[in-house]
């Protein structure tokens, strides 16, 4: 099985956030940011917190911002359904709190000081949650995020509009007012009467130049089926996009930075539901001028006997990468997989078999630095390989981070890969 019916509830679950009606307390410990190189995402969709690691493995925090933390500065508390942007800027935590709170909060780690929360849409729109995605910041003044939902509302203003990146001023935690509206990638699925509506729900997002390329997952509205895959191309300067087609691949909401190659990107598609032959990846290249080219392709439809490996994936540089085989569901299903993919042969290689089927749905991380690969297995901790030649991993350590007892859910790099 594969990871879209999961990933589906990780992008429309409900945002249970923890009551906010305590005081504030005293301000977050300060840490030593400049040795933050990792971020431990703990969650089990009701409560969040977030754990700090240093490059060897050595907790720095643990739990250092979670559900019931109350610093002067936190108006709103983290709710359950959190993540973290794609690309985490050294010294800040900066925490995306998704559907139905629809929050960002930024913590400066030097000080511990909350330098604020930003609602990511206006109060014009009852009923209405942007289900913010990822957080992309281009200057002192510039951040952008990607909104998932699109108002049903055609009439909506743009703060309230949905489907499209949103422009936030990270000094001053305001909206500047500027969006980039990506509902043109919109289409229809089936034909009349049975035509139903595909939003492009743009989810997450990597900088290459002026340029981000944004996964969009194409989902029809009552997620009946999907559409071919796609990556948007925006221009943040003009406030334009065009699309890159991945067909025959669907669900394509997954970016991630290729260490090693800044002006290359991973579109991850992960199929619909049990269409495994519909998952794969590619790598794109962005040039100067916006202009997207294809590097690199696997398709999981291409193979003899199609086995999805892209559930989760972290790439290794522009020919390699780690990606998660789900094994299923439930307690009796096979053990999920952790497997080694050589894009340039297609070669796959047994990295590691889960002690449980449903054990690796989790981000992964990779510090190209120390060429040490984190990957959260639940029930156990926190696994870490150190990579080395071809498909050769050396084990190390496994870590236990207790994230006030909440099951990790993802691993991410501190700074640039």
């Amino acid at each position: 099985m594969n990871r879209s019916l999961r990933s589906l509830l990780a992008v429309l679950a409900p945002a249970l956030a923890a009551c906010d009606d305590a005081p504030p307390s005293a301000g977050l410990a300060p840490v030593d940011a400049a040795a933050v190189r990792f971020v431990v995402r703990h969650s089990d969709y009701t409560s969040s917190a977030y754990s700090l690691l240093a490059a060897d493995g050595r907790v720095i925090a643990d739990g250092y911002l979670h559900s019931g933390s109350r610093p002067a500065g936190l108006s709103a508390a983290l709710s359950g359904d959190t993540d973290l942007p794609s690309v985490l800027a050294a010294g800040t935590l900066t925490v995306i709190d998704r559907f139905g709170t629809d929050v960002l909060t930024r913590v400066d780690l030097a000080t511990g000081t909350v330098l604020g929360q930003v609602r990511v849409q206006g109060e014009t729109a009852t009923g209405f949650s942007a289900n913010p995605q990822d957080y992309l910041e281009v200057s002192s003044t510039s951040a952008w995020v990607s909104r998932y939902s699109a108002n049903v509302d055609a009439s909506a203003a743009d703060d309230v509009r949905g489907s499209d990146l949103l422009e936030l001023d990270p000094s001053t935690h305001t909206r500047t007012g500027r969006t980039v509206d990506l509902s043109g990638f919109a289409t229809t699925l089936g034909t009349s009467p049975d035509e139903v509506v595909v939003t492009a729900g743009p989810r997450r997002m990597v900088r290459v130049g002026g340029y981000a390329v944004v996964g969009l997952d194409r989902l029809a509205a009552d997620f009946s089926g999907a559409a071919s895959g796609q990556a948007a191309i925006v221009d943040l300067t003009a406030r334009t996009a065009s699309a890159f087609d991945l067909a025959p691949m669907t669900n394509c909401g997954t970016v991630l930075p290729v260490p090693g190659a800044p002006s290359a990107v991973a579109v991850v598609c992960t199929g619909f539901i049990d269409q495994v032959a519909e998952s794969g990846v590619v790598v794109l290249s962005v040039d100067a001028s916006g202009v997207a080219t294809e590097l690199a392709r696997y398709e999981s439809g291409a193979e003899s006997a199609p086995d999805s490996v892209f559930d989760a994936v972290v790439m290794l540089d522009a020919d390699e990468l780690l990606g998660v085989h789900i094994g299923g569901y439930l307690m009796d299903d096979p053990p999920d997989t952790l497997v080694h993919l050589d894009l340039s042969t297609g070669t796959r290689t047994l990295v590691h078999t889960a002690a449980r089927a449903s054990a690796l749905f989790v981000t992964m991380a990779y510090d190209p630095t120390t060429a040490t690969v984190l990957v959260p297995e639940g029930g156990v901790g926190v696994r870490r390989y150190v990579r080395g030649a071809g498909a050769t991993f050396t084990t190390l350590p496994t870590l236990t981070v207790g994230g006030l007892g909440l099951p990790i859910v993802g691993v991410s790099l501190v700074g640039a890969p």
